[in-house]
């Protein structure tokens, strides 16, 4: 029998957008894995993971002066190491991901441009 592991994490969203002043935004992110057993130094997991947050900017120039959105994603992948010492342990993930985000005003009210 394998390993199963259970994360949880947050931070700072900073979106690259066409608005001037981008401010920090919050999210967090929880996962899961199953690492399969192994008598070796190699190890090898798949991982799920989700989160959500929010994006956010301000531009005085612009026709929608401040934007606050939300966004959510969701994946999977693989996870691929080498134990080199008792507590280092490098590795690479690969997987793929789903983002969705609808673009809202301050208000929560949709954005002209996204709401088709």
């Amino acid at each position: 029998m394998g390993t199963i592991s259970l994360s949880v994490s947050s931070g700072v969203t900073i979106p690259f957008t066409d608005y001037d002043n981008l401010r920090a935004g919050f999210i967090w992110r929880g996962g899961a894995g199953y690492y399969f057993k192994t008598y070796t130094n190699n190890f090898i997991a798949i991982k799920v993971f989700g989160g959500t947050g929010i994006i956010k900017g301000e531009d005085k120039k612009k026709d929608i002066t401040e934007f606050n959105t939300p966004i959510s994603f969701f994946g999977t992948g693989v996870n691929y190491g080498y134990r080199i010492e008792e507590k280092f342990f490098p590795s690479v993930f690969a997987g793929l991901s789903y983002l969705h985000f609808n673009p809202e005003d301050k208000n929560g009210n949709k954005l002209p441009n996204n709401k088709s």
